[in-house]
């Protein structure tokens, strides 16, 4: 799908003179997005195979290492190469950190015998299994357009290009606060699903509850370290008078509200209601475009307030529709 929409968009700007105005070679953007593309979908499906069995410690560790070599690589890559450099950066880490979870693949298949050639034939179960993500499949995009709406369009045509600049910054912050209970959701997955064996068709309460002590308690940390050092962290960027540590702080809203959102988004994928999700999602997707919609040409920090809020109401709305089905048992 991806591919038949870069040649509409290239032509686009090639009819608009945008390709002319370029700041990098479009045969080096076009590489880059190609290997971004295929690190992500190897990333996703070498992630899986692991969760599935189990190897979520090997991978981590990979992953970070891999991480932390790539961001020692970050400063003279940009400093030297600028915009080239930033995107051959995004390549090497696209295909570095996928590259680092596919080996794990293959070790764990060479002395395992847990990876059986019987999943050669499993057609009919794939396809099954994927017409029943479809839900989820299409809430993801429901999300991504949303929140293009939201963190770019609206930002850009109300507050201008500066107002979009200093809001990316707050977000790539927001991705920080989310990132250790993103980096485990893996074995959330893997905890819901032994309790819904051995519970029959419910889940425990008990597991939900701990999973969410377990992702807030993690979130109010990371947040607390970087809302703390908002200030400092707006001096660093030279955006003193922008209003940066507003957003970090009010960011700080959908960092916590959204740790619990992740769980219960895969408790829906292990129950196998996401066409229920789906209609939450979009529920709360919808609040959060009306949030944003309404306040974002007064106020900048509305938009992780929207944010918060969509993810506040898909929450209570899945809760709400558990408590209706007694899918889960007390």
């Amino acid at each position: 799908m991806i591919v038949p929409m870069c040649c509409v968009f290239a032509w686009g700007l090639q009819a608009s003179g945008g390709l002319s105005q370029a700041a990098v070679p479009v045969w080096l953007l076009g590489v880059v997005g190609l290997m971004i593309m295929l690190g992500s979908l190897t990333l996703a499906t070498s992630s899986a195979l692991l969760a599935g069995v189990g190897q979520f410690l090997p991978l981590a560790r990979s992953v970070s290492l891999t991480a932390l070599g790539l961001m020692a690589l970050s400063w003279p890559l940009v400093v030297w190469g600028g915009i080239q450099g930033a995107l051959i950066l995004a390549a090497l880490t696209a295909v570095s950190v996928s590259g680092s979870a596919l080996l794990h693949v293959f070790r764990y298949q060479q002395v395992s015998p847990r990876f059986s050639q019987e999943g050669i034939n499993a057609g009919a179960m794939i396809s099954r299994h994927l017409l029943a993500s479809a839900p989820g499949a299409f809430a993801l995009i429901l999300q991504g357009g949303v929140g293009w709406l939201c963190t770019i369009y609206l930002v850009q045509r109300e507050q201008g290009i500066e107002a979009l600049a200093v809001l990316a910054i707050a977000t790539q912050w927001l991705t920080v606060m989310l990132m250790p209970v993103t980096s485990w959701s893996g074995m959330v997955i893997h905890e819901i699903i032994r309790s819904h064996t051995e519970g029959g068709q419910r889940v425990v309460w008990a597991v939900i509850l701990r999973l969410v002590r377990r992702n807030l308690t993690v979130t109010v940390g990371v947040v607390s370290c970087i809302t703390f050092s908002a200030v400092w962290i707006e001096k660093l960027y030279g955006l003193s008078d922008q209003g940066l540590s507003m957003l970090i702080w009010w960011s700080a809203a959908p960092a916590l509200i959204g740790s619990i959102f992740m769980i219960f988004e895969r408790l829906y994928v292990c129950l196998q209601e996401q066409h229920t999700w789906l209609i939450c999602s979009a529920t709360g997707l919808m609040v959060q475009l009306g949030v944003t919609w309404m306040w974002v040409d007064q106020l900048l920090w509305v938009v992780p307030l929207g944010l918060a809020a969509g993810y506040l109401v898909t929450v209570v709305l899945a809760i709400w529709r558990l408590i209706l089905q007694r899918q889960v048992r007390l």
